[in-house]
This record gives C-alpha cells, structure tokens and sequence, in this order.
C-alpha cells in the first residue's frame, strides 16, 4: 500500500510510494501461510513475483517447491532437485 509522499528529485514532482517492495509483501504473505500451518505442497504466483530472492525464499526457507513462470529474460540454471 502506498502511504508515503516522496518527491522525485529528476523532476520535482510528488508521487507515492510503498514502505515495502512487491517482493518483501509477497514474502511476508508467503511466511503468514506457513506461521498458519496451511497444508500446502506449492507455492504459486505470477511472472511478477518471479525474482531470485522470491525463488530462494520459497525453496529454503519454507521448503516448498513453486509454479512460477519466468520471464523470457531470465537465465536458468538446473540443477539436480535432490542436492537442494
């Protein structure tokens, strides 16, 4: 939620801002399914959530496998889903 006032210093103009990123809101909610216990096997989301901290979070800290479309700009690397 966007609940900062902060002026862009390029063109002196006001905008809003979120205290979090996208990414740290999306961890934070992913962390609260987990604290709550909800059986869950895996963790879904959008392109947009696709970042390699988002990805790292989910696979080591809540050990959950994802469903997560990167985008076609992204570099991959697979490893071997036992050595994780």
């Amino acid at each position: 939620m966007k609940t900062e006032l902060v002026t862009d210093p390029k063109t002196g103009k006001e905008r809003w801002q979120s205290p979090k990123t996208k990414n740290q809101i999306a961890r934070e909610m992913i962390a609260s399914v987990v604290q709550k216990q909800m059986p869950r096997r895996y963790v879904l989301a959008d392109t947009w959530f696709s970042s390699v901290d988002n990805l790292v979070f989910i696979k080591q800290k809540v050990r959950k496998d994802f469903v997560i479309p990167l985008k076609s700009n992204r570099n991959v690397f697979v490893s071997d889903p036992f050595c994780v």
